[in-house]
């Protein structure tokens, strides 16, 4: 593609001018519905901007981009989307791009939803980040499906494919059985992006088979699991996901919390939805704002939770070995856990009775 002919600079200008100083990103007239904001903060730099676009309405804002290190974040932007724009993926191929600099656009605009606060500090790193998602091995042999484990009798195969562009990364893991006639039965899939040693979660969905008629095998599978209060068949997808990972090399599974432009922007839907709805009658909008606000901040809450509960509940009850190395707080955005020792299954402790224990304790 044209990229080719275009230098870190044109690509740097491009993120500037079409991406950051605007109110909304426009590709074809269609808006993404988002806005980026931008601080140069490079002590280099020959000129310091601040670009924060002031808009009436509700739910507008967005973290400011911090820019600590011009050049290198040049580097880091240029080859984000040259790897972006050659990669042909549905990940990459959105329906509104129809040239090269609109999917580049495109993809400088979109990313964003998927950074965390630290990302937004650090966007370089957050940047190679996701050029290494689009140009590492990404478990490509498994594009053809596998079987994995037998779980309470059930036969389980496991297989990747690409995202689609709304999805939070290029690629998902998935399990699924299948039933008397050979019709899959899908379970939870698992947005990830390995990055070297280290495979980052960023979600967990139910990509396929919504609404999907669950056979005697898949409800008994429920039962047998578990969920305390997650989706016990998000926590099959999970072990078998850490469990492809260890065999693999990876060392680290990481999943970045709270990616903020996903609620900013689902705002900013749910904000042009009630001034349509209501014909921008204010009281109405008033109205129904907290309550939609309430709703959705459940929502985003319960979306970051189901990952990490799944996790801990994959710890507690259902493997050995997991080092918790991170918490998402104020230190940290990201859950990190060491995979090195990870083993499927519980080590029970001997039950001791402890009326003979204070019996020899007397003696």
């Amino acid at each position: 593609m044209e990229i080719n002919n275009r230098d870190k600079d044109d690509i740097y200008n491009l993120f500037i001018e079409r991406v950051c100083k605007n109110d909304e990103i426009f590709i074809n007239r269609q808006s993404l519905l988002i806005n980026v904001n931008y601080r140069i903060t490079d002590p280099k730099a020959e000129m310091k901007e601040k670009i924060i676009p002031e808009k009436e309405g509700f739910y507008t804002e967005s973290p400011v981009l911090e820019i600590n290190d011009v050049e290198k974040f040049k580097i880091a932007l240029y080859n984000y989307v040259k790897a972006y724009v050659q990669t042909e993926s549905r990940w990459t191929r959105n329906d509104i791009s129809n040239n090269w600099e609109d999917i580049a656009i495109y993809g400088m605009s979109i990313i964003w939803t998927d950074a965390t606060n630290m990302d937004f500090s650090n966007p370089i790193g957050f940047l190679n980040r996701y050029t290494d998602f689009l140009s590492q091995d990404q478990w490509e042999d498994l594009k053809e499906a596998k079987e994995a484990n037998t779980i309470n009798g059930v036969r389980i195969w496991k297989q990747i494919e690409e995202s689609d562009s709304e999805r939070e990364t290029p690629h998902n893991y998935y399990l699924f059985t299948k039933d008397e006639e050979g019709n899959k039965i899908f379970l939870p899939s698992i947005c990830y992006g390995i990055q070297n040693d280290k495979a980052y979660i960023y979600a967990l969905h139910k990509i396929h088979g919504k609404g999907q008629k669950e056979n005697l095998e898949i409800q008994n599978l429920r039962t047998f699991i578990k969920g305390r209060g997650v989706e016990p068949l998000g926590i099959a997808t999970m072990l078998s996901f850490i469990q492809e990972s260890k065999k693999r090399g990876i060392k680290k599974i990481v999943m970045p919390d709270n990616f903020v432009m996903q609620y900013t922007t689902k705002n900013r839907l749910k904000e042009d939805f009630l001034k349509w709805y209501y014909y921008n009658s204010q009281e109405k909008i008033e109205e129904t704002r907290a309550k939609n606000e309430d709703i959705l901040d459940s929502n985003h809450r319960g979306s970051l939770n189901n990952r990490l509960m799944t996790m801990f509940l994959v710890n507690k009850y259902y493997s050995t070995g997991l080092k918790f190395l991170e918490i998402p707080g104020e230190v940290s955005d990201n859950l990190t856990v060491d995979i090195q020792n990870f083993k499927l299954g519980r080590e029970e402790k001997k039950k001791e009775d402890g009326r003979k224990k204070g019996r020899e304790e007397e003696r």
